[in-house]
């Protein structure tokens, strides 16, 4: 009867039908993000300078029950930023990544669960703007980013509420992802801590079953 049952499970598994997952999300760093040079100059992170945006898709895989695993590919864009402790001094800083997540997802009715590591590929450049005060003009600069081709690792955790609409399910829920380790870039033949990226995000997905 084990035997018996255990086939079954196979036989759920295999026959139950893939969903892909179409998503797009902004988020803000504002509460999150941390600056190499944060504890020296006590500088203050403006919100306006921390938007985070990212669009992709995923296709979730039922491992039975309300469980399933969902591998992401997500393109990001990446911004931090700071005002210097009393000074109107801003620096900010931009690039692109490309971002994979594995997540393991729960559900519970219309309520949808996620957490998984993700590796983040740097796509670009490094590009930092920074301005004396509010009236002066910009200076923009790119750098090499050092982790790149390595790779950034990271954990995103998150919820999310659906509700069926057309031939899919739309979902809007929230995620929080943070890095383990800073973006670092080149100077010279030393490399130097930016900032580590960690926002809170706004996110929407549509899902469709793929019923072959």
């Amino acid at each position: 009867m084990a035997l018996i049952a255990v086939l079954a499970a196979g036989i759920t598994l295999a026959s139950a039908a893939p969903v892909l997952s179409l998503h797009g999300a902004a988020g803000n760093g504002f509460f999150g993000t941390s600056f190499a040079n944060d504890e020296l100059n006590k500088n203050q992170k403006t919100w306006g300078e921390n938007w985070d945006f990212a669009f992709g898709a995923g296709l979730n895989f039922s491992l039975g029950g309300n469980f399933g695993i969902q591998p992401e590919v997500n393109l990001a864009i990446n911004n931090a930023g700071y005002t210097g402790n009393n000074t109107e001094t801003t620096l900010s800083f931009n690039y692109m990544s490309l971002d994979i997540p594995l997540l393991l997802t729960f559900r519970v009715n219309k309520w949808n669960f996620l957490v998984g590591p993700y590796v983040s590929f740097p796509l670009t450049q490094l590009t930092s703007t920074w301005k004396l005060n509010a009236n002066s003009d910009p200076i923009t600069g790119t750098v090499d980013i050092a982790n790149a081709p390595f790779t950034v690792w990271g954990l995103t955790i998150g919820a999310g509420y659906e509700e069926r609409i057309g031939i899919g399910r739309l979902v809007i829920g929230a995620r929080y992802s943070f890095d383990f380790t800073p973006i670092q870039y080149k100077v010279g033949n030393t490399s130097l801590d930016a900032f580590t990226r960690r926002a809170l995000y706004l996110d929407v997905s549509y899902k469709l079953a793929l019923d072959f």
